[in-house]
């Protein structure tokens, strides 16, 4: 069963296990892949893992910035682009994923995995897009397994877009151009809302030295400043 606070699990009857790292509950040569880099989908992965993991590009760099693993152990999927993995085993199995972008922060994935159990689809978070209703392997695949991200499954759950959200930030922050504006955010997710920010208010917004090295990763090192106590703007932890 999945454990209280985990949001990762193993695909029944098959190798394959998503956002879940606890290598004492799985068996032998086990598939790991991670759909994104937030802290409640790296369940059981620290510096001591020593298997491959599966995951987007981007993944892979703010992984690295937070677990000492080694760099070769992580394996790069491209989205759009299906990947083959052949099984360590006499009949020469091949599985083929295929990573499509989950609009959920830098990097997420959903997985379409396709092999002898036939199509699955592992949504992971993930946040409707536009795109996705155009998307080819979304559009024209009909998976025989769908594993789904159901946090915000309900009628009562009704959020503006994100166009909506950033423009209501962008009018308080112009509202009180004297006063200094601090915005909680999580260790990745909403970098476009700064990005945003910055085009619209010609100002460097103030981040941590975690949060600018992140930014490097995302190639938005140039609209950040490590002199918080001078921004205007400044990022602080999420609590």
């Amino acid at each position: 069963g999945k454990k209280p606070g985990v949001n990762g699990r193993r695909i029944p009857h098959t190798p394959i296990t998503v956002d879940y790292f606890q290598r004492g509950t799985l068996p032998p040569r086990t598939l790991f892949f991670l759909t994104h880099a937030h802290a409640d989908h790296l369940y059981g992965l620290d510096s001591s893992f020593n298997q491959k993991i599966y995951c987007t590009s981007v993944t892979k760099k703010l992984l690295l910035q937070m677990i000492s693993l080694e760099p070769e152990l992580i394996e790069e999927i491209e989205y759009d682009s299906p990947f083959q993995i052949h099984l360590d085993c006499p009949e020469q199995v091949v599985i083929c994923v295929t990573a499509i972008n989950a609009h959920h922060c830098p990097g997420s994935a959903m997985f379409l995995f396709e092999g002898y159990f036939g199509k699955i689809l592992y949504t992971g978070d993930f946040r409707l897009d536009p795109d996705m209703f155009t998307h080819l392997l979304l559009v024209n695949s009909e998976p025989d397994i769908l594993f789904l991200d159901n946090t915000y499954n309900n009628p009562t759950c009704r959020f503006p877009t994100r166009e909506i959200t950033r423009n209501m930030i962008l009018q308080k922050i112009r509202s009180a151009p004297d006063l200094r504006t601090f915005i909680a955010l999580n260790r990745i997710g909403k970098e476009d809302l700064l990005l945003f920010i910055a085009e619209h208010t010609n100002v460097k917004i103030g981040v941590s030295e975690e949060q600018y090295q992140k930014m490097c990763i995302l190639g938005l090192s140039d609209i950040c400043s490590l002199e918080t106590d001078l921004c205007q703007i400044t990022v602080v932890p999420f609590h």
